[in-house]
C-alpha cells in the first residue's frame, strides 16, 4: 500500500483509512487519496494556520469534487464529512454525490450554506488545476470566505498573494486529509464543530 508523507506513527492510521475505503468501494485506487507531491516539499505552510483552519472551519466547499469513488476529491470530501465537517461539493456537471447535494458554483454553495445555517462557507478546498486559481480567488474574496486550501500540486503564488492581501488565510500544495490525519484529536465525529 502506498505511503503518504505523514508524521511518524500516522502511516498506520492512513493505511487503516485506505483499507476501510477499499472494502466499501470496489473500484478504489488508494494511491489517489493523497499522492506524495514533489511540490509539497517546496511549500512552507504555517502549521498553526493549518491547525486553526481544521479546528474552526465547520462548512467546507470541495471545489471540483468528483462522484468517482477512486478520485482523491471524492475520498477526501467523504472523509471530511465523516469527521464532522459539513461538506458542500461544487461541480457544475453533477447534481448529487452520494447523499450530498452538489452545487454548480461556489456562489450557489454559499447561498445554500447561508440559507440552511445562517452562516456561509468557512473553507474552500480546491481540487482544480492551478490555472483556475485566480478566478477561484476572485470568488472567495467576493463571497467573504475566510479560508482557502489548495490541494497537492495546486499552486498559484500571484493569486494566493492577492487572496492574502484581501485577508483570506491560505494553504497551498498540501493535502487536507494528510493534515487532518496527523491531528488525532480531530478524528472523532463532530470534533470539527468544537
Amino acid at each position: 500500500m502506498p505511503r503518504c508523507d505523514l508524521p511518524e506513527g500516522l502511516n498506520e492510521l492512513h493505511d487503516q483509512f485506505l483499507r476501510a475505503e477499499k472494502r466499501s468501494l470496489s473500484n478504489l485506487r488508494p494511491n489517489t487519496i493523497c499522492a506524495k507531491s514533489p511540490a509539497r516539499n517546496l511549500m512552507r505552510n504555517d502549521p498553526s494556520l493549518i491547525d486553526e483552519m481544521l479546528r474552526t472551519a465547520k462548512t467546507i466547499a470541495v471545489l471540483g469534487m468528483s462522484d468517482k469513488p477512486w478520485r482523491a476529491s471524492n475520498n477526501i470530501g467523504r472523509y471530511l464529512a465523516k469527521n464532522g465537517y459539513r461538506v458542500l461539493p461544487v461541480n457544475p456537471a453533477l447534481q448529487q454525490i452520494e447523499d450530498m447535494q452538489c452545487y454548480p458554483t461556489l456562489d450557489a454553495a454559499q447561498a445554500a450554506a447561508i440559507a440552511e445555517t445562517g452562516n456561509g462557507i468557512d473553507l474552500v478546498d480546491v481540487f482544480r488545476a492551478s490555472e483556475n486559481v485566480p478566478a477561484i480567488v476572485d470568488d472567495v474574496i467576493r463571497l467573504g470566505i475566510r479560508y482557502l486550501w489548495l490541494q497537492d500540486d495546486v499552486i498559484h503564488e500571484e493569486a494566493i498573494a492577492r487572496a492574502r492581501t484581501a485577508g483570506v488565510r491560505c494553504v497551498q500544495s498540501d493535502c487536507i486529509f494528510r493534515e487532518h490525519a496527523a491531528r488525532p484529536q480531530l478524528h472523532a465525529p463532530g470534533s470539527a464543530q468544537q
